[in-house]
């Protein structure tokens, strides 16, 4: 009966499948969605395939594998629905503002000699921004196109794939580096438990706190701190009064830890700590000083407090490691430095939007609209 049901749900999936490939632009309006297009015909191809030995392969029709049947049925009909829901409708429903973001991403690559093929944008985020390394995407909130100052966290999204891809010698150095950074992390948390054990008191509940700080840096804060810094180390001042924005709108304890769950992002008053002491890494301490003023007094207006579970799963010489071993790997993989003599459209663009925002707030908006219909004007003509 199952076996019956299978069958028929298996040709379906295929025939969707196939579906979503005609689902897909011929010509493309732009090459920078190119890339984008062969991952997503690969991966679907990929899919049939499985879906094919599901339906023809002798062994894995026999009922003794009805349940391993079932189980990758179910894994390819997931990996289809994702896909479905991310880059082909980035390429199905792509107008003007994923163009123009495409292209703007391209000009960043070029600007700060990305080592890899910079992704496809696309105006599809239902909450921030985010990317899909496998696919070449980076989906963003429908709004982004006609605005400026949370446009640096495009940096940070590129970065991302930097960490994550295999075997690419392009940035091999900066992944060796991230490494070691990972194991200074853990050396760091082994010292901490090795002290805890000599001292009185609740040693399990300090130790369950230790192993999740712990696992917390390794498998998500460092990654996420790294990716800060390389947006800040290529874009400049710009991502870190883009931090400042996005921290400032979100009603997040920037000092929020965990002793109890998984926290996927570190507490905003670490990734400002690194961003500052990465800013005097590249010897723009001046420009640090009102984005620290700024900070502080945002934090005194929230009435924010620092507890103490904050600096042991934050110590300051982690996040000042951090940003040393970046900076270095930033540099290893042949980035250019937004050291204060870095030129480029982007880079222009996005420091001044910052500057005049600071400059006059009140006429912020008027000057953004003139200056995105000149972007507009361009790359789209």
């Amino acid at each position: 009966m199952i076996a019956a049901y299978l069958d028929a749900a298996i040709a379906q999936a295929r025939e969707r499948a196939k579906v979503l490939k005609g689902k897909m632009p011929n010509p493309l309006p732009t090459p920078e969605l190119g890339g984008l297009q062969r991952a997503c015909e690969e991966s679907l191809d990929q899919t049939i395939q499985v879906l094919d030995y599901l339906n023809s392969d002798p062994q894995i029709r026999s009922p003794q594998a009805i349940r391993e049947r079932l189980r990758i049925f179910r894994r390819a009909l997931d990996d289809l629905s994702q896909l479905e829901a991310t880059g082909i409708a980035a390429l199905h429903r792509q107008n003007a503002d994923d163009v123009l973001l495409s292209k703007l991403v391209f000009q960043v690559h070029q600007e700060i000699r990305y080592p890899l093929s910079p992704p496809a944008v696309s105006a599809t985020s239902q909450s921030y921004f985010m990317i899909y390394p496998r696919l070449g995407l980076l989906a963003v909130p429908l709004a982004e196109s006609d605005s400026l100052l949370h446009l640096p966290d495009l940096y940070h999204e590129l970065a991302h794939p930097l960490l994550a891809v295999s075997d690419n010698p392009k940035v091999e150095a900066l992944q060796h580096i991230f490494d070691a950074f990972l194991s200074s992390v853990s050396e760091h948390y082994e010292r901490e438990r090795l002290e805890n054990a000599r001292i009185t008191g609740p040693r399990d509940y300090f130790r369950q706190a230790l192993d999740l700080f712990e696992l917390q840096w390794i498998k998500y804060w460092s990654a996420e701190i790294f990716c800060d810094l390389f947006a800040l180390y290529t874009l400049g001042l710009a991502y870190a009064w883009a931090h400042f924005h996005l921290a400032a709108a979100r009603e997040v304890d920037p000092y929020g830890v965990r002793v109890e769950r998984i926290i996927s992002h570190p507490p905003d008053q670490a990734r400002m700590e690194a961003i500052l002491h990465g800013l005097s890494l590249i010897h723009l301490e001046q420009e640090a000083g009102p984005v620290r003023d700024r900070w502080s007094a945002l934090l005194t207006s929230t009435g924010s407090k620092q507890d103490s579970n904050y600096r042991k799963a934050c110590p300051r010489f982690l996040i000042e490691q951090a940003a040393e071993h970046a900076l270095k790997g930033t540099r290893a993989i042949g980035c250019r430095i937004a050291d204060g003599s870095a030129s480029g459209k982007v880079h222009a663009l996005l420091n001044g939007a910052w500057r005049e925002f600071w400059k006059n707030p009140t006429a912020y908006p008027a000057w953004e609209k003139k200056a995105v219909q000149q972007l507009r004007a361009d790359y789209n003509g």
